[in-house]
C-alpha cells in the first residue's frame, strides 16, 4: 500500500490548541498538508500555514511521527510528522 507524507503543526496560543474544520466535514484536525518531493518538513509546514491560514511560520520543532489510516483514502497509509509551531499573523 502507498504511504503519503502529511506534515501537520501543533499551535498553543493563550492556552488554546488551532484546529482547523473543512466545509462537509465533522472531524477537526491540525493545519498542515502533503510533503512536496524536494521540501524539508519545516518548509512544508511554512507552506501550507501560508496557504490555509494566511499566517507565518516563525519557529517549529519537531514532535512526533506516526504511521495510520489516511483521513480519506482508504488505499493510503498516512506518515504524519508532527511539529510544534509558532506563527504570526491572521
Amino acid at each position: 500500500m502507498e504511504t503519503r507524507t502529511r506534515i501537520a503543526g501543533i499551535i498553543i496560543q493563550g492556552g488554546k490548541i488551532l484546529m482547523l474544520k473543512g466545509k462537509g466535514y465533522k472531524e477537526l484536525w491540525t493545519p498542515g498538508g502533503k510533503l512536496e518531493e524536494g521540501e524539508s518538513g519545516e518548509d512544508c509546514l511554512r507552506r501550507e500555514l501560508k496557504e490555509e491560514l494566511g499566517v507565518d511560520l516563525i519557529n517549529s520543532k519537531f514532535f512526533k511521527e506516526y504511521f495510520g489510516d489516511h483521513f480519506y483514502n482508504p488505499n493510503l497509509i498516512s506518515n504524519n510528522r508532527v511539529y510544534l509551531a509558532t506563527i504570526e499573523g491572521g
